[in-house]
This record gives C-alpha cells, sequence and structure tokens, in this order.
C-alpha cells in the first residue's frame, strides 16, 4: 500500500468520474439500502464490492470523511498505526488517499472494514476506472457509482444477499 495526497488521489479519482465530497458532486447513479445485520454479511458485502471494483488489479481508495460522531482522536490513531505497519509516517490528514496493489485487497478489505467500523466514509476506484463510494449513517448504506454498470452490479450484489434498495427519501442524513 502506498498513501497519496489529496491532490494525487484525485488525478486519479476524476479519471473515474468520481469526486470528492462522498461522490455526491459527480455520482451520477446511487442507492440507498440498510448496512448487512450481520459481520458475516458485512464481510461478504465488503469482498463483493471490492471484487466489483475490479478483480485483481490495482485499487486506489480514499477515506472521504471520518466524522462518524466518535471521539475521532483514538480511532484516527488506529488507522494511522494500521498505515505505519506499510511505511506510511504521514498523518491522515495528509495523505487520506490509499494506493493498493492487485496482492493487498485483503489489506484494501480490512481499511475498508475500519470505516464501516467507525461510520466512516470511502471511495475506492479500479485502474480501469471503475469507481464505488460508500457513506455510512447508522444502518443506512449510500453507494455512488459512476455508471449505470456498476450500480445494477452493485444491486445484484445486495439482491443475492436478501437486501432490498431503499426509496431515495427513507434517509436524507450525511455529508455531501
Amino acid at each position: 500500500m502506498r498513501c497519496l495526497t489529496e491532490n494525487e488521489w484525485q488525478a486519479i479519482w476524476m479519471r473515474g468520474g468520481l469526486g470528492r465530497a462522498g461522490l455526491r458532486t459527480r455520482a451520477k447513479f446511487e442507492m440507498l439500502t440498510r448496512l448487512p445485520e450481520t459481520v458475516g454479511r458485512q464481510e461478504a458485502w465488503l469482498s463483493g464490492m471490492v471484487e466489483l471494483a475490479g478483480g485483481r488489479q490495482e485499487r486506489m481508495a480514499a477515506l472521504t470523511h471520518w466524522n462518524g460522531g466518535h471521539d475521532d482522536s483514538g480511532i484516527i490513531d488506529v488507522v494511522e498505526r494500521f498505515r505505519k505497519s506499510f511505511g506510511e509516517s504521514r498523518p491522515l490528514r495528509e495523505a487520506p488517499g490509499h494506493l493498493f496493489t492487485g496482492g493487498e485487497l485483503p489489506s484494501l478489505t480490512g481499511l475498508l472494514r475500519l470505516v464501516m467500523a467507525f461510520e466512516w466514509g470511502a471511495c475506492f476506484i479500479a485502474k480501469d476506472g471503475t469507481g464505488i463510494g460508500f457513506e455510512l449513517f447508522d444502518i443506512f448504506l449510500r453507494i455512488h457509482c459512476a455508471d449505470a454498470a456498476t450500480l445494477e452490479r452493485v444491486k445484484s450484489l445486495f439482491r443475492s444477499m436478501g437486501a432490498s434498495e431503499l426509496p431515495p427519501n427513507t434517509f436524507r442524513g450525511g455529508a455531501g
């Protein structure tokens, strides 16, 4: 894993048609659903989402907001220790992007698990430009995609887990 500054990851990100503010400024396709209730289903969802965004190719993940209503100082410390295990010394605010090789996908999934646990937001994009973003708000999960085909694959993943899309007006919270 290599960490990237905002300018570095923005250059990669925009190729996928996605923007910084929880993807809501640029993504044209989104859905709202409930977060899978069990840890096993959450793990299956995360693994499926990582796989949807590019198979085994390189991926970039950016933490888009880290204010989940918790005491952020201790939580940020956990993420920064994760980053230090890859040799990163800069604080999260200086380099919020994370570039993973195809062989580091378990580490990407681990980072996204932390994002889910802390109710943060993250976006990730594969080298081919397939981009997916998500924001967590309590039990609600908002998914953003830059294209209809990716969103349909996301919906199919949720249907295979017995989850369904919620009407857009179910929840109006969140950043972006």
